[in-house]
């Protein structure tokens, strides 16, 4: 399993735990209101680092494309001149 993947199933097992707060078996409501955020919290700290992976991901493909690039054109530069 990816260590993304990992991160993401266990953020969410976090927050399925959270869950058990919320039943009619729980009555403080202080506490709902705390872990409500701690909820919303660990959400947006996996949102986010979700959005900071992808967009890693795509500006090293687009760097290693436009090098790769960059390169051949180099090479069909130098192919032009021994001619």
């Amino acid at each position: 399993m990816d260590k993304v993947d990992l991160f993401n199933e266990l953020c969410t097992l976090a927050m399925s735990y959270f869950v058990i707060v919320f039943s009619a078996f729980y009555h403080d409501a202080e506490v709902k209101y705390n872990v409500g955020w701690y909820t919303i919290s660990l959400f947006v700290f996996n949102f986010l680092s979700n959005v900071g992976i992808i967009l890693y991901q795509t500006i090293s493909g687009i760097r290693k494309n436009c090098k790769k690039k960059k390169g051949g054109a180099k090479a069909k530069v130098q192919n032009f001149d021994n001619l």
